[in-house]
């Protein structure tokens, strides 16, 4: 526990001085430790592994390693496509393959994503601590702006 605490702790302020590599290598330190927590800690770390994989996925992004980001998306989505945080590897996902250069696929995921919060929105409104009102479609509508 103390070792993920570590790395999240490192990579935190690593993203406050917008060092997105600094921040991307203790994130990728501490899910590679992941299978080495007790049993008994797993519960209370899963939080953290699950905003690992997620903001991986932003931080390949920033540093315009846009093959490793989108895998980093659809890693999150893939092993937490139940929780709330997957509209924001969703979202990533579209806009990562607009960089690539993928329009058509880039505006499938994004309208999947869109689909998804509609489905969901008191539940995406409610999220981020209330802040998910606000910041969901803001998000989007960037997105969507980028097409």
């Amino acid at each position: 526990a103390a070792v993920s605490n570590r790395f999240e702790l490192q990579s935190g302020a690593a993203i406050e001085a917008r060092c997105w590599s600094e921040a991307s290598r203790a994130l990728e330190k501490m899910l590679a430790l992941a299978g080495k927590i007790l049993p008994a800690e797993r519960e209370e770390q899963a939080s953290r592994l699950r905003r690992a994989h997620f903001l991986l996925g932003d931080l390949y992004y920033h540093q315009g390693r846009f093959d490793q980001a989108l895998q980093a998306y659809e890693t999150a989505f893939r092993k937490y496509s139940s929780s709330e945080e997957r509209l924001g590897a969703m979202l990533g996902s579209a806009r990562t393959l607009l960089r690539l250069g993928r329009k058509e696929d880039a505006a499938r995921a994004f309208e999947a994503a869109r689909m998804v919060y509609e489905a969901g929105r008191e539940l995406f409104d409610a999220s981020l601590e209330g802040r998910g009102r606000d910041f969901w479609p803001a998000r989007i509508k960037d997105i969507e702006r980028e097409f």
